[in-house]
């Protein structure tokens, strides 16, 4: 994650907090707070907008692996193939803790 894309998390996740506060009555309801609610909720919109947006990549290679492959074994290996360094994948090629 860049700068940028962590100061909108940053900025989105401070929205969400500031507009819990305002639907549990942490704050009174007056027309400068309603603003900074808007303000709030679009920087939620664009923070979801640029995950939706980053992501949507990795969505495309899945749904065609998913398409052409003609068993799961196979689609894996696509996944694997397309998506080498995805987070999906190194958690499948992690090693399994001892229990």
């Amino acid at each position: 994650m860049d700068k940028a894309e962590a100061t909108m998390e940053d900025f989105a996740q401070s929205g969400a907090k500031y507009i819990q506060r305002m639907i549990d009555g942490g704050m009174d309801v007056t027309e400068d707070n309603l603003k900074l609610a808007k303000l709030a909720i679009s920087g939620i919109t664009n923070w979801t907008r640029l995950l939706g947006t980053k992501y949507a990549r990795e969505r495309a290679l899945m749904t065609f692996a998913r398409a052409v492959a003609k068993d799961e074994e196979t689609m894996a290996r696509y996944v694997e193939i397309a998506l080498p360094d995805t987070g999906i994948i190194k958690a499948l090629k992690a090693p399994a803790k001892a229990s």
